[in-house]
């Protein structure tokens, strides 16, 4: 019988001696590198909501960046800075300004996204995307990169933070809904949203490698 998923270990990197091509893979986070096998227009498309079809999605683009440092990300109203909750995160950009992250860290078989948040004054550039689903696509590609078994999503319920547990519908479009819609599967001995990974997979019609 598996057991209920617990969050925010955040596992350090030297833990997962037995993961080789996981290694391989975080180890570019630490670098900061941007995706660059992620081909910016074709990827996006299918994210951009109805009414905002005349979006230039060449101005996103998607990097990895390592550590608990805030996230700087310009000036305007409201939050202008994302704390991580995890090691590892997936970060959104407009115009080279962080709009949006998603954090992970290391679980037993895959990976478990444990956060998923925008930035409150970048919303204009945030409005023309389904940026939660975009981000969780980006965890789904690179996946087989790094032979995982699975990716995990926690629900909204079981976040950590004030803020998120205040914002209960907006929490449950970015984790639940999101994962729902992406074809994950609720666990209920795991607690947690499950979706298996084809590891023979490795070509994508969204990526070139």
């Amino acid at each position: 019988m598996a057991s209920e998923v617990k969050p925010y270990k955040n596992t350090n990197i030297f833990f997962l001696a037995g993961r080789p091509f996981l290694v391989k893979e975080l180890f570019k986070f630490d670098a900061a590198l941007s995706c660059s096998f992620i081909d910016v227009p074709d990827f996006f498309k299918r994210f951009v909501k109805k009414d905002h079809k005349e979006v230039d999605l060449s101005n996103y683009s998607v990097w990895r960046r390592a550590g608990f440092t805030p996230l700087e990300t310009g000036t305007g109203r409201g939050i202008t800075n994302i704390l991580p909750d995890t090691n590892y995160q997936f970060i959104l950009k407009h115009e080279r300004e962080t709009i949006a992250a998603l954090g992970f860290e290391a679980s037993e078989k895959g990976v478990l996204i444990s956060q998923i948040q925008g930035v409150k004054c970048k919303q204009d550039s945030l409005k023309p995307l389904k940026w939660p689903n975009t981000l969780i696509n980006v965890v789904l590609e690179w996946a087989p990169k790094a032979r995982l078994s699975e990716v995990l999503i926690l629900p909204s319920a079981k976040n950590q933070w004030e803020l998120v547990k205040q914002n209960v519908e907006g929490a449950k479009l970015y984790y639940d809904v999101a994962a729902k819609k992406e074809g994950f599967q609720y666990d209920q001995e795991r607690k947690v949203y499950v979706k298996q990974i084809n590891r023979s997979g490795l070509l994508s019609r969204f990526f070139h490698h």
